[in-house]
């Protein structure tokens, strides 16, 4: 079976996973080939995990990660633009009110 051209290794997984549950300190990782992300795999994987907290309707989680990744990449234009929308979303619901539709 040929592996896609978009796959990642499951060293990188792995090392992503470690980078995000120490709260993306990746100087306390291993300083091999495959086990120091690149900072756009950080900032990547921050915006992947905001955007599914957005996806599943945890507003608050999504709104966090896409701050975290604005916080550590400021030339973050999705973190920007997500945090811009979320933003306006709740202006919006503040103004107008919740959705009443039944």
């Amino acid at each position: 079976m040929e592996t896609p051209s978009w796959s990642i290794s499951t060293c990188e997984l792995d090392t992503l996973d470690q980078a995000v549950k120490s709260s993306l300190d990746v100087s306390v990782l291993p300083n091999t080939a495959c086990s120091r992300p690149a900072s756009t795999d950080v900032k990547m994987a921050l915006i992947n995990i905001a955007f599914a907290y957005g996806q599943i309707g945890s507003g608050e989680k999504a709104k966090e990660y896409y701050q975290r990744a604005q916080e550590e990449f400021p030339d973050s234009g999705m973190a920007a633009a997500a945090l811009t929308l979320i933003e306006s979303a709740e202006v919006s619901r503040f103004v107008i009110g919740p959705n009443t539709r039944n």
